[in-house]
Formats: structure tokens, sequence, C-alpha cells
């Protein structure tokens, strides 16, 4: 294990692999493709937001860090909203 990670037996898959282009792709990603189809994933990590009702409000490429301005800005806007 890592240090300072705590760890736990859950008999449950956190996540498993999945296809993110194409046909095969999952629904989610086709779902994410058909709103912003400029914006699909590329690699790893990339970063989709979905904003309270629902909607594909901003995605982010895997070079964007989680703590970019844009990411934020987008959150704050996003949470910002009623």
């Amino acid at each position: 294990s890592v240090t300072g990670v705590q760890t736990c037996a859950l008999p449950i898959s956190i996540a498993a692999k999945a296809v993110v282009k194409g046909p095969e792709a999952h629904p989610f990603y086709q779902w994410a493709a058909s709103r912003k189809p400029a914006e699909t994933p590329r690699w790893n990590f990339h970063k989709y937001l979905i904003g309270r009702n629902g909607d594909l409000v901003a995605a982010f490429s895997t070079m964007t860090e989680p703590t970019d301005s844009r990411v934020i800005g987008a959150l704050v806007s996003e949470l910002g909203e009623s």
C-alpha cells in the first residue's frame, strides 16, 4: 500500500476499464461526445463537468490540471448558479 493511504477490502470494483471512443464506447462517453464532439478524450485523465441540471457544462483535456484556473472557474461558476 501507499504510505499514508488507508485501504480496506471491498468486494466491488471501484472502476473498470471502459472504451471511451467510437461505436463501442461506454454510454456515458457516447453521450458526452454527442454534447461536445470536439472535446472527446484523447488520453487518460480527461475531465468532464456535469451541471446541476445534468447537462455537460465543460470538458478539459488530459493536459489540463485539475487545479487549472479554467477548471476552478468552471466549478465556481456552476456552483454559484442556483
